[in-house]
């Protein structure tokens, strides 16, 4: 076994001299600080998402993921993080079907992405997998000058014969004849903890997900397989094909327990959800390109450029709730933000957080190394089905935490994410007398456009609310809003 630390920094300049470059000569394309770049490997749809679950609950049930490469730019050099479903799949552009019932498309070549940042597969020093199922490994082969990162459990598996399913050798064989470097257990791939592949096995015997600590974001962790929808974390599914589910649920506890003690975030590779939420380059995670991100919004919210903490707001997960309930029940008892008088408990929480996720609708939290300082959601603004167009949200900030802009990147947020999912107008219901929050509002692009007298009523006196507005920008995607299961 290799020991991820052990004479690491020999390792690294015998790599990068193998390369033709220098571990302390400098090197103009070499990124300042840990940047990770998203790139769209592809995209799968299947008529049947049974296999996802081993517990029914996708049976016969249509759905698609995503299957994203990640470029990790550090100081001391480059690493692809899985390799996507192959550039041969960008021919013929409708996509075309890699086995019954799954179709794939490739809307644009990894190798394209690659040069749109200046850089070639020869610029790419190390490659490594989460592990070798063929929709991690389509371009694997274009890096036969990369060192591999080889994990000694997934390799063993993968060349059993027959091949486990799933497997496609040709797609990797480069490695025969690339330099490589085997690995067991964890692995520090630059020496310094900031880009780390922790063991998660289940999914299959040597599966792995890395772990980068960002300057600005923090903790983020690129979920490989551990998980292929948002749904499967939640409820902690196992697909059929796991090849152990002991290890798949021991590895889903080690890995959230590291996300919960490090305040981290976790991305599911594969949710298309997940992959939408991220920047695209040539905006990276520790920016995500702020004035692509406030484009198409109206007035002031496009003058204001729509602030957004990255790293600091991120999707909610179950163990937040008493953070989140915490906040919520402080603005019930001390403010007229919400027109009710009865605190949420735990167990109506979790009802409310189980209906969100199964709507579709986010859940976001800002957090800071004080916890979470802020939530925000939005959902229907009527039943009815026309309405299906409009969304309300609420925003709520914690008491220490106001004054801050926390509040206003939430909102910002929110809007952000529901343009993505097609949502035309977003609605806000604001008590008539928080003229913070009305102003905040309209800052952003809202327009006033109701005044009900009298219609709550809290703390022995009667309460106005005021309605307003924002259309949000049109995209280019499909106006059918759908949802993954």
């Amino acid at each position: 076994m290799k020991n991820a630390s052990t004479h690491l920094s020999a390792r690294l300049a015998t790599a990068l001299l193998a390369l033709g470059l220098s571990a302390a000569g400098p090197c103009n394309a070499r990124a300042p600080e840990l940047r990770l770049y998203v790139l769209d490997c592809g995209h799968a749809t299947f008529k049947d998402m049974g296999g996802f679950s081993d517990t029914g609950e996708y049976d016969g049930k249509p759905g698609e993921i995503a299957a994203p490469c990640f470029l990790v730019r550090h100081p001391k050099g480059d690493l692809l993080w899985d390799a996507g479903l192959g550039d041969h799949y960008n021919y013929p552009k409708e996509g075309s079907d890699a086995a019954p019932g799954v179709h794939v498309t490739v809307p644009v070549t990894l190798i394209a992405q690659l040069q749109s940042l200046n850089l070639t597969p020869k610029s790419i020093n190390f490659i490594a997998f989460s592990h070798l199922h063929w929709d991690h490994t389509g371009n694997a082969n274009e890096f036969a000058d990369s060192v591999w990162i080889m994990n000694k459990l997934e390799l063993a598996a993968a060349l059993t014969l027959p091949p486990p399913g799933g497997v496609l050798p040709e797609t990797w064989s480069a490695y025969k004849t690339a330099k490589t470097e085997t690995i067991e257990g964890d692995y520090d791939v630059f020496g310094d903890g900031r880009v780390m592949i922790l063991r998660a096995p289940g999914h299959t015997p040597g599966h792995q997900v890395l772990k980068l600590k960002l300057q600005k974001s923090g903790t983020v962790i690129l979920s490989g397989d551990l998980y292929h929808l948002r749904t499967n974390r939640l409820f902690k599914r196992v697909p059929v094909y796991n090849t152990d589910r002991a290890d798949t649920l021991a590895s889903m506890s080690r890995i959230e327990t590291i996300i919960k003690n490090t305040r981290g975030r976790l991305i599911v590779q594969h949710d298309p959800r997940d992959f939408q939420a991220l920047p695209k380059p040539p905006a990276y995670l520790e920016t995500a390109d702020r004035a692509a991100r406030s484009a198409g919004f109206p007035g002031a919210a496009q003058a204001a450029g729509l602030p957004r903490l990255i790293g600091m707001i991120n999707y909610a997960a179950r163990h937040d709730l008493p953070e989140i309930l915490a906040i919520y029940n402080e603005v019930i008892r001390n403010s007229t933000a919400v027109y009710t008088d009865v605190e949420l408990t735990a167990e109506r929480g979790e009802a409310w957080y189980d209906a969100k996720i199964a709507s579709g609708f986010p859940l976001m939290v800002a957090r800071d190394a004080s916890g979470i300082t802020g939530f925000g959601s939005f959902g229907e603004f009527r039943a009815w089905p026309c309405y299906r167009h409009s969304v309300e949200h609420s925003v709520h900030v914690r008491a220490d935490c106001r004054g801050l802009g926390i509040g206003r990147s939430l909102v910002a947020e929110l809007m952000n994410r529901a343009a993505a999912m097609q949502k035309h107008v977003m609605i806000a219901g604001i008590d008539a007398d928080n003229a913070a929050s009305i102003k905040l509002h309209q800052s952003l692009g809202f327009i006033n456009v109701g005044h009900f007298h009298e219609v709550g009523f809290k703390f022995g006196r009667w309460l106005d609310l005021v309605f307003l507005q924002c259309r949000l920008p049109a995209t280019n995607q499909s106006t059918t809003v759908k949802q993954t299961p």
